[in-house]
């Protein structure tokens, strides 16, 4: 065991110093900032929406009351379409409306330099809530009557489940932390993975392996280096999502605020289920990778040896984010029981459904048994392919390092 934090203590050292870890954390820092901020840099930047303050107004509706204000504008009332015209040409005014005379309805065509955007749907439910408001007065109907006759119908969809214990939440906050988890799932296990295993095989590649087995035992360099790299990983996202709290409180994002606040008021229940689901991911993932790592005799055969894991998690993290639209999906039902899909999907059908609790137990005992499996059958073929170095196909490599480990 205290050779175990000492490899541990060692491997987190060295990461946390080297310029590449610096580095990489200063652009991820950079990057979310930059996201974070890019509604308002857009803002800045961009041409915005034209600022108003008045309008010419030529009225050839029979019936249609305008008011003197709306929407923050000043409507000014003119009788003929040129009057107007030169006035908003001679700077009088910021544009010119004009409404005709129009049996189906009260259709009106506006003029300015640019497009208004959402200011002009404020300035038609202005100018319509006053004509509302002039016409009840003038037929003797009290403005009560018109609220209720007016109040639109509100329809809130639910979606129930079978029973059981499982969080249900069709919030967009609990949307953005089911996201949130499976996107830090898969961004942890893969590049976390791929770091344990480029690290296992340069130290192969390095041929310091047999200096380290022979001061601790491979299944104590083995824990050491993964624990290692996964705090690593670990500090380095605690930092930014820290840094990316602060930023957005202090610089006032309401939006992105109040996303926040919606996730964090979600079940307890929830969140257990996200550190669950988190860890058991990142485990058997990282367990995984650490095997491969073992097989390669050198750094540039990881990436070719990794590639049917790294297809599994980009299939898993795809899957989740259609169970984010569809979590009552029978492809996604039927993932959720799948331990190496199970840390996606089936935290996504918790967090959205009512999931029995017998789902969920049988979910997590399967992924728990094969993080166990995993665990046992890696820490067995570490032991004999640490001092393999042959340029055989993977397949030859894992046969020899069994042989090698029954030896010992």
């Amino acid at each position: 065991m205290r050779n175990t934090w000492r490899i541990f203590a060692h491997t987190f050292r060295v990461r946390a110093g080297a310029k590449s870890f610096i580095v990489s954390t200063a652009v991820m820092l950079i990057v979310v900032l930059i996201a974070l901020s890019l509604p308002r840099i857009i803002d800045f930047f961009g041409d915005g929406e034209i600022e108003i303050s008045s309008l010419a107004v030529v009225n050839d509706s029979d019936s249609l009351q305008l008011p003197g204000e709306a929407a923050g504008i000043e409507l000014l009332p003119y009788e003929q379409e040129t009057q107007a015209e030169n006035a908003w040409e001679n700077g009088e005014t910021d544009g010119y409306l004009l409404f005709e005379n129009n049996e189906n309805g009260y259709n009106g065509n506006l003029y300015t330099d640019e497009d208004l955007g959402d200011s002009a749907g404020a300035l038609s439910a202005g100018i319509q809530q006053a004509h509302v408001s002039q016409y009840a007065q003038d037929l003797g109907i009290t403005g009560e009557e018109v609220q209720n006759i007016t109040s639109p119908v509100q329809i809130a969809e639910s979606t129930e489940g079978s029973g059981g214990g499982g969080a249900s939440s069709s919030e967009e906050g609990f949307n953005l932390l089911s996201y949130a988890v499976v996107f830090i799932i898969y961004i942890y296990s893969l590049m976390c993975g791929i770091m344990i295993a480029m690290q296992i095989a340069k130290d192969k590649e390095q041929r310091v392996m047999e200096i380290l087995i022979s001061s601790a035992s491979p299944v104590q360099h083995l824990f050491g280096r993964a624990f290692g790299v996964s705090a690593i990983w670990l500090f380095q996202m605690a930092l930014v999502a820290v840094t990316a709290v602060i930023y957005v409180n202090a610089a006032g994002l309401d939006d992105i605020t109040s996303l926040i606040s919606s996730a964090g008021g979600a079940a307890v229940s929830t969140w257990i289920y996200a550190v669950v689901f988190l860890l058991l991911g990142i485990v058997l993932y990282g367990t995984l990778y650490a095997m491969v790592g073992s097989m390669a005799a050198k750094t540039e055969e990881v990436q070719n040896f990794s590639q049917p894991l790294t297809f599994l998690l980009v299939g898993a993290f795809v899957l989740s984010n259609f169970g984010l639209a569809a979590p009552g999906n029978i492809f996604v039902t039927a993932s959720s029981f799948i331990p190496f899909f199970t840390p996606f999907t089936m935290f996504v059908r918790t967090n959205a459904l009512d999931v029995p609790w017998w789902q969920m137990g049988l979910s997590i005992g399967l992924t728990l048994a094969l993080v166990a499996a995993a665990a046992w059958f890696s820490v067995r073929l570490y032991r004999g392919s640490v001092l393999v170095y042959s340029g055989d196909s993977f397949s030859r490599r894992v046969k020899q390092a069994r042989e090698l480990a029954r030896r010992k």
